[in-house]
């Protein structure tokens, strides 16, 4: 079994957008193995096609520019590297992020694309799974989770392979106690 721990950045606009559908514009994940090790990370940009200029508010909160996505794979290319990368069809693959907006993104993106995405099966939210197993009250962002837990953030936030190395430390911490 290996569990692939990803995080998607996408486009976004300061405020709440009515119609505006958000493509994912980086993928970024870290591949364990059964017990918490890690195997291997990925990490691509992907170009936006129906708002393919990011907006000043989402380079900003991403870093990520126009310029870097322009030159980035189109999703299909980027999908298909990632699962050629993840392999889900050679071993059993538990597939993770934080939060649903990560699964639901992709499964939007996706069926936008008329792209299959029963391999995106089985997912888990840990960010639900860790309000539980903590008993919180409510649930907390990752940056709260990984204070709570005695961990700074490593990297940049909202840059997708940096989320994804951070979500797997936080994972491994308890290894035996997701539920899969």
């Amino acid at each position: 079994m290996k569990i692939i721990l990803f995080d998607l950045e996408a486009t976004c606009w300061q405020g709440y957008q009515v119609g505006r559908s958000r493509e994912i514009i980086e993928i970024g994940a870290v591949k364990l193995d059964g017990y918490g090790n890690w195997i291997d990370t990925f990490e691509t940009l992907v170009r936006p096609i129906d708002h393919p200029h990011l907006s000043t508010f989402c380079t900003e909160l991403t870093g990520i520019t126009t310029e870097m996505v322009r030159r980035a794979p189109k999703f299909p290319q980027a999908i298909s590297a990632f699962l050629d990368w993840a392999d889900p069809w050679s071993e059993h693959i538990v597939w993770a992020s934080w939060g649903q907006f990560d699964e639901e993104l992709m499964r939007n993106n996706l069926y936008a694309w008329k792209m299959d995405d029963e391999w995106l099966s089985p997912y888990i939210d840990l960010k639900r799974q860790y309000q539980q197993l903590r008993a919180l009250p409510k649930a907390k962002g990752l940056i709260s989770a990984l204070r709570k837990e005695g961990m700074e953030f490593i990297g940049r936030q909202h840059r997708g392979l940096d989320d994804a190395k951070n979500l797997a430390r936080l994972f491994v911490c308890y290894i035996d106690m997701w539920q899969y």
